[in-house]
C-alpha cells in the first residue's frame, strides 16, 4: 500500500473520473489534510503526518502530494516579489520539503516521490481567490520541469524511490494536454491511472 498525504492531488491516484479525496484502492490509501503547499509543509504539517503514519506498516510506503499549488502559483509570484530566479525558489521549496523525507527514512519508513504534473493552459488570472493562476503556462511549466529535476536529483542522493509521470501530460513543446484534467487544475484520475501503475511495476517495482 502507498499512503498518500497531502493537498486535493490525492486524487490523482483514485482511479477515479471525478474529484475524490478520500478512497483505498489496490495500490493507494489517501490522507486528506486541506490545501497545503510544499513551501512551509515540514513546519505547519508533520506532525498531522506523524499521526496519521501512527497505524501505517514499516512495509508499505509514504507519499507528500504537493507542488502543482507550489508551481501554479506561488513560486513565480515570490520569484517575482524577491526578485529572484525561478530556478532559485525552486531549489529552497525543495530543500525545504525534503527535510520532511529525512524525517520520516529516519524513523524507518519507506518512501516514494511522485512528479509534480502540469499546470493549467489558462492564462494569467489572480483575480478569484479560490482558482488563482500566476504568469504563463510556458513559466509555470518550466518552473515544473525544473521541481521535477530538482526531486530526481534530491531522491537519488537518498536512495528514494520516484516516479515521473509529467512528460506523458504535455505535448512536444511542453504544453499541458488539458483533455486529462477533471478541471482547470485536477488530472482526470480515470485516466491518468493506468500509466501510473505501468510506471510503478516497470520501473520501481511496486504495484
Amino acid at each position: 500500500m502507498i499512503h498518500l498525504i497531502g493537498n486535493s492531488h490525492v486524487n490523482t491516484f483514485s482511479n477515479d473520473n471525478k474529484l475524490n479525496m478520500s478512497f483505498e484502492n489496490e495500490v493507494f490509501k489517501s490522507h486528506h489534510i486541506g490545501p497545503v503547499i510544499a513551501y512551509n509543509f515540514y513546519e505547519h504539517h508533520m506532525g498531522s503526518v506523524k499521526n496519521i503514519i501512527n497505524n501505517v506498516k514499516k512495509t508499505d510506503y509514504i507519499s507528500l502530494i504537493v507542488g502543482e499549488v507550489d508551481c501554479r502559483l506561488h513560486l513565480p509570484l515570490q520569484a517575482d516579489k524577491q526578485n529572484k530566479q525561478d530556478y532559485d525558489v525552486v531549489d529552497e521549496c525543495l530543500n525545504r520539503l525534503f527535510r520532511c523525507y529525512d524525517d520520516l527514512s529516519n524513523d524507518g519508513y519507506n518512501l516514494i516521490v511522485f512528479s509534480t504534473h502540469p499546470t493549467t493552459t489558462e492564462n494569467h488570472d489572480m483575480s478569484k481567490s479560490d482558482r488563482p493562476i500566476y504568469g504563463s503556462v510556458e513559466r509555470r511549466n518550466n518552473i515544473c520541469l525544473m521541481w521535477n529535476k530538482k526531486i530526481e536529483g534530491l531522491c537519488k542522493i537518498r536512495n528514494i524511490k520516484y516516479v515521473n509521470f509529467y512528460d506523458l501530460l504535455v505535448d512536444e513543446n511542453n504544453i499541458t494536454k488539458m483533455e486529462y484534467f477533471l478541471d482547470y487544475c485536477h488530472l482526470n484520475s480515470n485516466m491518468c491511472y493506468p500509466f501510473i501503475i505501468e510506471k510503478l511495476r516497470n520501473e520501481v517495482n511496486i504495484a
